[in-house]
């Protein structure tokens, strides 16, 4: 008996089967036997998007902070205000499309 060869799945793959998760009822079992993969994957490939996300946001605040430290000291509100700005337009994004991005990094060859 011989093993089977690995597969490797495509970041577009990836990150349409994390996309399918966040489908409400969608379960991970239920995706895995669709996609013929196993459940541990896809729970791999949802916790490198969910990683990829939360980098991708603390960069961009961390370029705020940093932009915004020039303010000047009678308006220190100013600083605050775009911060929470900032974390609200994060929020809106579209969590999926920052998962494609992390998927097609960690499956690039090295």
């Amino acid at each position: 008996m011989t093993a089977k060869p690995r597969r490797r799945h495509t970041a577009e793959f990836q990150a349409n089967a994390v996309r399918k998760l966040s489908n409400p009822g969608q379960s991970v079992q239920a995706l895995a036997d669709e996609l013929e993969v196993r459940p541990s994957l896809i729970y791999r490939w949802r916790r490198a998007a969910q990683a990829t996300l939360s980098d991708w946001r603390e960069t961009v605040l961390r370029g705020a902070k940093a932009e915004l430290g020039g303010c000047s000291d009678k308006q220190p509100g100013l600083e605050a205000r775009r911060i929470r700005e900032l974390e609200r337009e994060l929020a809106r994004k579209d969590k999926l499309s920052a998962a494609e991005e992390t998927v097609a990094y960690e499956s690039a060859p090295v």
